[in-house]
């Protein structure tokens, strides 16, 4: 796992350099091993990289790196979990100088172009350039599990695997995009298109190739993984199986990706939550002849994370971090700072707490089990068609629009497919996996765990395995009471019945409870008279309403209340105190 910076343009001046060699120390928590750069044709074009070694701790697998030829160079940022399979397969005469996933994927480029991406399972962004033709190609993983940003100006280029490298390298004033602010305060929707909170800084979408030159300002956008056309025939999928082959063939596939992604020279811990999903990893792990540590965050010592159902073992290995609301006071504004954009709950800085934890224990490599919701129908409001045209942001459906933005700010936009057509529960996973629920949950997870120099890893979150779950019928996945069957049936296996068919013990992040008690004073203070009321985005009166209510009562969903709070922070820590990081 690592981080690039880039630049492709005019030649630069010798202040530029300096932002950009500035911009790249702001990328050292996502490779704190080596950094290195590589200022090329004239000062046209800036390349650097900082490298966290996770396969191959050798310093020339160090980036830029060179294909054997010297043609190609490459930016590379996350592990390419087939890439001893594809030596064997279509570079089984080569003589490669490193063990790395690095060098096979510059050499592989180097003889088959872009028809090489679609051979590459794992997570991943990079960037390649063509010291021959100028052309330079920047390139997602299928689902965008690893990020990819840039700004354009004119026919100069920035791209990082982060956003406040970019406004160092270019000098850039920060701008707030009012629509994306609107969006998110509004209805709750967040990494749902492929702008973010800065104007005129976006991202490479999720399964996309942009591609252009250095001496022409025209980018190509191409789409090389389509995730919704693959829904659109899904049926091609469907076999004339029994539903017990389903089972093997969807067991199989999980054992397969799963033991794919353990590739690494250290120790692979696990982060969980206590529910069928989290379990189902565990259990596979456990065949497979692994055993893991493993951590959970808990909020309520009076709340047991363990299931009754549960065999003992599966608790063996595992570490309980308390998270208490001084932790949350203590770290909001550094999460904040790495997440450089706001974002849904203070969950995510109970993650920052176990990546901190994990990190003194010495692990480099995290594994989680997101993404079977949505390929398995996890969630209630699968089942609820009065969700089907919401854009309900919450798993549950119990999310509300917020209604306390002035007119003056609301008038120039619109409320997102308000009248959205979909027509079944898969449809609504879909939208989940394209726009909603997935793309933030991985922009959170890769930066907090990334704010720690932990690489986390989501091998279920691979195409093989939604093609999987197109094998079975949608009444083979769900009933009225419970989704997932095909995978509760494998953890039943594995476990008990009990354990695997029983409704998950969800356990809440308490944040509800403590705004309303421990942080009542901290919000209070921050919203009342906050940038939001002073710039007349929010309505005081409804915002003070909204705070003695919160008082009065623990809210059912705070989530339209920690909008507000992670909004404020984020213009304190990033914008109004940008000249402590862009220095």
């Amino acid at each position: 796992m690592c981080g690039f910076l880039t630049y492709f343009g005019d030649s630069l001046e010798d202040n530029q350099i300096l932002n950009l060699e500035k911009g790249i120390k702001l990328l050292k928590h996502r490779g704190p091993d080596n950094q290195k750069k590589e200022i090329l044709f004239d000062r046209k074009c800036f390349l650097a990289h900082t490298r966290l070694n996770i396969q191959d701790n050798d310093i020339n697998s160090n980036q830029p790196f060179y294909s054997r030829n010297g043609r190609y160079v490459l930016l590379f940022n996350g592990e390419i979990y087939n890439h001893r399979k594809l030596r064997g397969l279509y570079l089984s005469n080569f003589n490669f100088k490193t063990k790395s996933d690095t060098e096979t994927l510059i050499e592989l480029w180097n003889i088959y172009g872009e028809e090489s991406i679609s051979l590459l399972e794992g997570m991943f962004s990079f960037i390649i350039l063509d010291l021959i033709s100028y052309d330079f190609f920047c390139v997602r993983d299928r689902f965008g599990i690893k990020p990819l940003y840039y700004m354009k100006r004119g026919k100069n280029i920035f791209l990082s695997s982060e956003i406040k490298p970019i406004i160092k390298a270019a000098n850039l004033e920060i701008e707030i995009n009012n629509k994306i602010l609107y969006d998110f305060l509004s209805n709750g929707l967040i990494e749902h298109t492929s702008e973010t909170f800065f104007r005129n800084i976006v991202k490479v979408n999720a399964g996309s190739l942009l591609k252009g030159n250095i001496f022409n300002e025209n980018l190509f956008k191409i789409k090389w993984f389509d995730l919704k056309k693959t829904y659109e025939h899904k049926d091609y999928f469907l076999k004339p199986l029994s539903f017990d082959k389903k089972i093997e063939l969807l067991n199989n596939c999980l054992k397969e990706v799963l033991e794919e992604s353990l590739i690494s020279d250290f120790e692979i811990a696990l982060n969980l939550s206590n529910g069928s999903d989290s379990a189902l990893l565990q259990t596979i792990l456990f065949e497979i002849g692994k055993k893991n540590k493993s951590y959970i965050q808990v909020y309520d010592e009076a709340i047991d994370p363990k299931s009754k159902y549960a065999p003992e073992w599966l608790y063996k290995y595992r570490e309980s971090i308390k998270i208490k609301p001084s932790n949350v006071i203590e770290n909001i504004n550094k999460t904040h700072f790495f997440q450089e954009e706001p974002y849904t709950g203070l969950f995510v800085n109970g993650y920052s707490n176990i990546y901190d934890k994990a990190n003194k224990d010495g692990f480099r490599v995290f594994i989680d089990a997101n993404g079977l919701d949505e390929f398995f129908l996890g969630y209630k409001k699968y089942r609820n068609q009065n969700l089907f045209k919401s854009n309900n942001q919450s798993i549950d459906g119990s999310y509300k629009d917020n209604n306390f933005l002035t007119k003056e700010f609301s008038e120039d936009f619109a409320l997102i497919n308000q009248d959205r057509n979909i027509t079944g529960p898969r449809e609504l996973a879909m939208n989940d996996l394209l726009s909603f629920k997935i793309p933030r949950a991985l922009r959170f997870n890769d930066k907090v765990s990334m704010q720690h120099s932990i690489e986390l890893r989501v091998p279920f979150l691979d195409h093989r395995v939604l093609y999987s779950s197109f094998l079975f019928r949608e009444n083979e996945i769900q009933n009225e009471n419970q989704g997932k069957l095909p995978l509760r049936k494998i953890l039943s296996k594995n476990t008990n019945r009990d354990f695997a068919f029983n409704n998950k013990n969800h356990q809440q992040s308490a944040q509800s409870l403590w705004l309303n008690q421990d942080l009542y004073d901290f919000i209070y203070v921050l919203l009342k008279d906050g940038y939001l009321v002073k710039n007349k985005i929010v309505e005081k009166g409804k915002i003070i309403e909204l705070l003695s209510n919160l008082r009065s009562e623990i809210p059912n969903n705070s989530y339209g209340i920690w909008q507000l709070i992670s909004t404020e922070i984020w213009i304190k820590v990033i914008i109004d105190d940008c000249r402590n990081w862009m220095n």
